[in-house]
């Protein structure tokens, strides 16, 4: 439900995510292990049309709390609590802290 309020799709086209039962979750994943299996989560949230709203939406939250938007980078390292960026264009690189 939150990546569908985020991205601003009214819950009449994109239905709220439920819990199901184990006989629906087989019937809807008959590949499932169903050793343990009480139930599943049911979420519409993989059906949203419009990935790159969702991507700016999250951004532009993130950049109202503090956040600094950076694009057109790769990670091209990565620690517990650090990743070096490498900016795709010019080549130079830069070490982000966690």
């Amino acid at each position: 439900d939150g990546l569908r309020k985020l991205a601003g799709t009214p819950a009449s086209t994109l239905p709220r995510s439920r819990r199901i039962d184990a006989q629906r979750a087989i019937r809807l994943g008959p590949t499932v292990r169903r050793s343990g299996l009480d139930g599943a989560l049911l979420a519409y949230d993989g059906q949203l049309i419009d990935d790159a709203r969702l991507v700016t939406a999250v951004a532009r939250t993130a950049a109202q709390h503090g956040a600094r938007i950076l694009t057109r980078v790769a990670a091209s390292d990565a620690s517990r609590n650090a990743v070096t960026l490498t900016d795709t264009l010019t080549g130079e690189s830069m070490r982000v802290s966690a």
